[in-house]
């Protein structure tokens, strides 16, 4: 009896009767946002380690379901079925995805393309003592989520300032380069006090940012840094309003010794060539 040929495969020569490994499975049409995520963080993850770690560059954290959790899922989906409506239910013990903001999924098939048995096998390496409840998780993501809108505040925040630095810094170049064309060869310029109360505030801020830097950001909570982001916006304004007011009290103050100096110099003038005259 001839022994039964070999057939050729894209790997190699394999025998008939070796089991070929399986297929990729195909995404679903219709599968979108964070399910998305989640399934593309499974194909190109080849452990649970890194599934997990690439589910965070989404804002995607996973969750053990307790057995508290698991039992008032079975009696919110019996209630949302007898009303016609649909409620997910957990295992205990089983591994769901938790987003920023709260909605929870469940790795399966659909979201994962694997089975349960191969979901299993797949997560079975994966420490649960680090993973918390869905309650905390979802307690933990929302303060995530307010710490990047905070920091996302904050970094607009400072944004929005130096655009109107640059902006308030050429108004004050053009004027005082049209105040200089003006003056010509005239007195010499009262002090500038409202520069002087810039450089002062701005050694103020300075100092105060200086004290800032010895305390770590990470020590605040996301509301405390949301609340630090106002107060330097609301401290930035109120200094601008006090060094545009100290420019304006300059200005006047320069244009009043101006005019005194004109009428000192007309007064000498008249007293010249009026003393000069024969009585």
């Amino acid at each position: 009896m001839e022994p039964l040929p070999e057939r050729e495969t894209r790997g190699g020569r394999k025998k008939d009767g070796e089991r070929q490994p399986d297929a990729a499975p195909a995404m679903p049409d219709n599968l979108k946002g964070s399910a998305l995520h989640i399934w593309n963080a499974c194909a190109r993850s080849d452990s649970a380690k890194a599934f997990a770690a690439a589910l965070d560059e989404h804002g995607i954290a996973l969750a053990v379901p307790t057995p508290e959790e698991a039992q008032r899922s079975h009696m919110d989906a019996r209630f949302a079925k007898e009303v016609g409506r649909f409620s997910p239910e957990y295992r205990a013990g089983e591994v769901v995805a938790v987003t920023l903001h709260g909605d929870v999924y469940k790795l399966n098939q659909r979201t994962t393309g694997k089975n349960r048995d191969q979901l299993d096998a797949f997560l079975a390496p994966l420490d649960r003592t680090h993973l918390r409840s869905i309650t905390s998780t979802k307690e933990s993501q929302q303060e995530r989520l307010i710490a990047i809108r905070a920091d996302q505040r904050m970094a607009a925040a400072q944004e929005r300032a130096a655009h109107w630095d640059a902006i308030r810094l050429k108004h004050a170049t053009s004027i005082k380069r049209k105040a200089r064309d003006r003056a010509g060869t005239a007195a010499p310029a009262a002090p500038n006090f409202g520069k002087a109360t810039r450089r002062t505030i701005g050694s103020v801020i300075g100092a105060l940012g200086k004290l800032a830097d010895g305390f770590s950001l990470d020590a605040l909570t996301p509301k405390e840094k949301y609340e630090a982001a106002k107060r330097d916006h609301a401290n930035e304004r109120e200094a601008d309003k006090t060094a545009d007011h100290a420019e304006h009290v300059a200005s006047i103050a320069e244009a009043q010794k101006q005019e005194q100096q004109r009428e000192a110099e007309r007064k000498q003038e008249r007293e010249r060539y009026g003393g000069g005259r024969e009585r």
